[in-house]
């Protein structure tokens, strides 16, 4: 017979760290920050600078505005990185399945959650508890990731299933070594427990007094259901109901299943917990008995309903900054006209007052004083304040189409895209042909987006191809689209002047011009066209070699 294995204190103790290092959750503080508008530093950090999870915050279109550092660790990107990306186009979404889960939340407004299991670049190999919700935002819906890292987690509870299903298997072998596999069921801080085919307990772990406060004596043979409520007690009854039926049809049901419940305590308080059970059957596919662990989870159902309760308080702040916004884009104009129409007043005064002069009988010398203060030194100050005010102006415009565009809602319907160019020809007729331009359209496939906003988008890459033509030779422009995948990429290309390989990226960027000279603009067209193509869940890019010409490229769901 082989001799039995006996285990020190030592040992003891040295297992009972390990085990409870492995199972430790390790949760960081983080703080959020915004791409453009920005939620204020002392907002938005304040907000969530106590959150132990990543957050990032995306757009309807997907374009990612908000992220904190705990996110990028766990993404292996940069925050800078995380803002510039789109979630419909990263690599990320994709392999984790997030996207249609992402794309549901927002249309139907039903929040998600999905573990999922990926490597990346920072890190080997990571799981994620990624939980979707969706929220508004002047009425336009955002949508909130939060990641928690279990890996930690699921190794710990890989572990675990490994060792209670050996207990279960190899109950020859194990009887030898009863010690190591008791010592580690006695020592974590879940419950394991076993219960037969009348779901009655069979055995329990000692960590279910600290949990439910009872002995496992008190809640051997006891119906498993008796400890939980009773919303959760019908759900698990309705969830053993299907195993049966399985086992009884001969369907294999060895996959552990995982769902939260409530439990009660003995002393009445309701706690909760997530339940990990799986069947162990013997080599004729017969149920032997199920093996569980439950978790208590009460914490992260605290932080979960923290995390609500910081959310609220973000659409609250966020309301704060639209009013912020619009007293920057509206209101501020008002002071604006006022001193742009006092200068004017006070210049066509100034004149008179010159006349005046002139014609007073007064000493030369004096005449010559005044004359220089009028003349000279007072037209130039009131030059830099005509200049100044025209500035702000227009940049209080540019502001208010930027955030129109942001805030319209989208009228998404069927485009006939050759009939729309053909549209947008006929209205810009005199300026094409007074540029001698040629403009060759393919066969392009029809979308579904808002029509005036797409109008919008081509008539300005149209007007930038002639603007920025190439006086050498004859403009020519031509049009296509084609099916790419699930999307649609309609091209808009000429033989202008170019652009410089190292300002492809900055033409996207508000009141960014390249040659002001070249025409009139205020460098809005192409932030405009990027913000309306991302609002549709589309992307736009370009690519140039000066002196040859561009290429700009509108990528559009096909649905």
């Amino acid at each position: 017979m082989m001799k039995r294995k006996v285990f020190g204190w030592h040992d003891i103790k040295k297992a009972r760290k390990s085990l409870k290092q492995n199972i430790t959750k390790k949760i960081k503080t983080f703080f959020t920050r915004d791409r453009d508008e920005g939620i204020p530093t002392e907002l938005g950090e304040g907000i969530l600078d106590t959150a132990p999870v990543g957050i990032a915050v995306y757009e309807v279109d997907g374009q990612c505005v908000g992220v904190n550092d705990y996110a990028s660790k766990i993404l292996g990107e940069t925050s800078d990185q995380l803002l510039v990306q789109n979630f419909r186009h990263v690599n990320f979404w994709e392999k984790s399945g997030l996207l249609p889960d992402a794309v549901n939340v927002l249309a139907t407004n039903l929040a998600r959650r999905r573990v999922v299991h990926l490597n990346t670049p920072r890190m080997k190999e990571v799981w994620l508890d990624c939980r979707l919700n969706c929220f508004y935002q002047d009425k336009s819906p955002r949508l909130l990731l939060v990641i928690s890292d279990i890996t930690e987690q699921k190794r710990t509870e890989a572990k675990l299933e490994l060792l209670v299903t050996e207990l279960a298997e190899k109950n020859i072998e194990l009887m030898e070594s009863e010690e190591k596999y008791r010592f580690i069921a006695e020592n974590v801080d879940d419950v394991i427990w076993q219960f037969d085919g009348d779901n009655r307990f069979k055995y329990l772990s000692p960590s279910v007094l600290n949990m439910l406060g009872y002995t496992p004596e008190e809640l051997l043979g006891r119906s498993i259901l008796s400890v939980f409520t009773p919303a959760s007690g019908r759900h698990l009854s309705s969830v053993m109901k299907k195993l049966d039926e399985k086992e009884k049809a001969g369907i294999p049901i060895s996959r552990a299943n995982v769902y939260e419940a409530q439990m009660v305590t003995k002393s009445g308080e309701n706690v909760w917990v997530e339940l990990k059970s799986k069947p162990v059957l013997d080599k004729s596919g017969k149920l032997l008995l199920n093996m569980g662990i439950a978790r208590d989870i009460s914490g992260r159902k605290k932080s979960e309903a923290e995390r609500e309760r910081l959310l609220a308080e973000l659409g609250r702040k966020n309301k704060e900054l639209e009013s912020i916004i619009y007293t920057a884009s509206h209101d501020l104009r008002s002071p604006l006209l006022n001193i742009q129409g006092f200068s004017r007043i006070v210049t066509d005064e100034l004149s008179e007052l010159e006349d005046f002069i002139k014609e007073r009988d007064i000493s030369d010398d004096l005449r010559k004083k005044m004359l220089e203060v009028i003349q000279g030194k007072i037209p130039p100050a009131f030059k830099f304040i005509k200049a100044s005010v025209e500035k702000m102006d227009f940049l209080i415009q540019g502001l208010l189409k930027v955030s129109r565009v942001g805030r319209v809602t989208l009228n998404v319907e069927k485009v006939e895209m050759n009939q729309l160019i053909s549209n947008i020809l006929d209205s810009m007729k005199f300026q094409l042909q007074s540029s001698g331009a040629l403009v060759d359209v393919g066969n392009l496939p029809d979308c579904s987006a808002d029509k005036t906003l797409l109008n919008r988008v081509f008539s300005n890459l149209l007007s930038n191809a002639i603007n920025y033509r190439d006086s050498k030779k004859t403009l020519k422009i031509h049009i296509s689209g084609n099916f790419n995948s699930e999307n649609i990429v309609y091209t808009v290309s000429d033989n202008g002047k170019g652009i410089a390989s190292g300002n492809v990226e900055k033409i996207f960027e508000l009141f960014k011009r390249l040659d002001p000279g070249a025409a009139a603009g205020e460098g809005l067209g192409l932030a405009l066209s990027k913000k309306i193509i991302e609002r549709h869940g589309g992307r736009i890019w370009a690519e140039s070699k000066e002196g040859e010409g561009s290429k700009f490229f509108i990528e559009l769901p096909s649905k």
